[in-house]
């Protein structure tokens, strides 16, 4: 029983040993991606940009759909404080 304590002692230490450096290291490099910009790009869409792709695949909103948004965006605004008289 003493010779498995020991063996399992000894693992036990030279885990922590072995993990002990790199819990201990400090970034020194920028980190290579953050959100959504990595390799220096921006790959997040413009609302132009998505907007241009939809009508180039004939999913474009149709002017309904787009009356319907402002006047969701409008309420919003209104119920957040933004705009309170005279809305466009």
């Amino acid at each position: 029983m003493t010779r498995d304590a020991g063996l399992i002692a000894a693992i036990l230490t030279i885990s922590v040993l072995a993990a002990v450096p790199t819990l201990a290291q400090t970034p020194t490099q920028v980190p290579t991606r953050e959100g959504n910009i990595w390799n220096g790009k921006d790959h997040q869409p413009t609302e132009g940009q998505v907007q241009h792709n939809e009508q180039a695949a004939g999913v474009a909103p149709t002017q309904a759909q787009k009356d319907h948004n402002a006047a969701v965006v409008k309420n919003l605004d209104r119920q957040l404080g933004g705009c309170t008289t005279n809305c466009p």
